[in-house]
């Protein structure tokens, strides 16, 4: 049902092709096997840009499709460089990774909305001088992974996190 469910202007933005989705579409069980491998793993801190939100939900959306609970265990754990960002401008300390005061941070600042404060992506590379290409972005998942590290890896630099 995925070709009546996703719009023609989202499959035009991401390149999503049916076909080639339908050609190379595997078993979804072992990939999220392979993904909590690493995501549930209490020693790994996860890191992403808007994951503390909209990633969040497809994760566990993903979990009860295949018949699963939610899983939060991970988000005490989880660096979402977006948030980072609306702490720097707003002035907000950013508590200890790991504790229920960060879990409670993640969840209060991935919910404030305020007009003209970018955290985009894009506009994060902009701001960390970090080489942005439009025409990857949403595009190729490895390359929003590489614009995320390398943003994160300037945010720490600038930004008082503890790890």
């Amino acid at each position: 049902d995925l070709d009546k469910k996703m719009s023609k202007d989202a499959a035009a933005i991401t390149r999503f092709s049916f076909m080639e989705y339908n050609q190379r579409a595997k078993d979804p069980a072992p990939i999220l096997e392979r993904f909590e491998k690493y995501l549930l793993d209490p020693s790994v801190i996860s890191i992403s840009a808007n994951g503390a939100k909209f990633d969040a939900w497809i994760y566990n959306i993903y979990r009860q499709l295949l018949g699963k609970s939610l899983d939060w265990s991970w988000y005490s754990r989880h660096v979402d460089i977006q948030i980072l960002e609306k702490a720097a401008v707003l002035g907000c300390p950013i508590p200890q990774i790991g504790t229920d005061e960060w879990t409670f941070f993640n969840i209060r600042l991935g919910n404030y909305h305020e007009r003209g404060l970018k955290t985009n992506l894009a506009y994060l590379c902009g701001v960390y001088d970090v080489p942005y290409d439009a025409s990857r972005h949403h595009v190729e998942a490895l390359y929003d992974v590489e614009l995320t590290k390398a943003v994160f890896d300037k945010q720490i630099r600038k930004l008082d996190i503890f790890v």
